[in-house]
């Protein structure tokens, strides 16, 4: 039985993350079947109950227009839909628009919103560029290391490649 107030990421989103790569950890058929079912009734779920009008996702009766849940769940549409997983196309075009919104303003992280969109095949590389001009020097490592994986998504490996050898510093 699960515990019905959980927090949304802890009980649908880490589990679907870590299971798109069973591949990696298993050769069993059964538990890769197991997954891949899992992962579907994950993606229902986040179509069917959590999805707000405006493509960001909540969770229970308590919902913030701007909740790290919206990142986390579209970062696993994303890598879902990469994986060969069948997203709604209602439901991805909704995340697919609100990120690109998202990136002209804050309450997101914004190296979060630039990793999406160019996940999404849809980069703010102007966005990016001033991110890495100006906050790069002083952001987080996890920021750098995001915005190098936005660089990346892009084609710019051999950017990435220098500014990660120099340590994101």
């Amino acid at each position: 039985m699960d515990y019905p107030y959980i927090l949304f990421w802890n009980k649908y989103l880490q589990k679907g993350l870590s299971m798109l790569y069973i591949d990696k950890l298993t050769t069993d058929l059964v538990e890769k079947n197991d997954a891949k079912n899992e992962i579907n009734a994950i993606i229902a779920k986040l179509n069917n109950n959590y999805q707000l009008r405006n493509g960001a996702f909540a969770y229970g009766k308590v919902h913030k227009k701007k909740s790290m849940s919206t990142i986390y769940a579209i970062e696993f549409l994303i890598e879902a839909k990469e994986k060969g997983y069948y997203i709604p196309e209602a439901m991805f075009e909704k995340c697919s628009v609100l990120s690109k919104l998202n990136s002209y303003e804050s309450g997101y992280p914004k190296a979060d919103v630039l990793y999406l969109l160019a996940s999404l095949n849809d980069p703010n590389v102007s966005e990016m560029n001033i991110f890495f001009d100006r906050y790069y020097k002083d952001a987080s490592l996890v920021d750098k290391w995001t915005l190098l994986g936005a660089y990346a998504k892009i084609g710019e490996k051999d950017f990435c490649k220098k500014r990660s050898r120099k340590k994101t510093s």
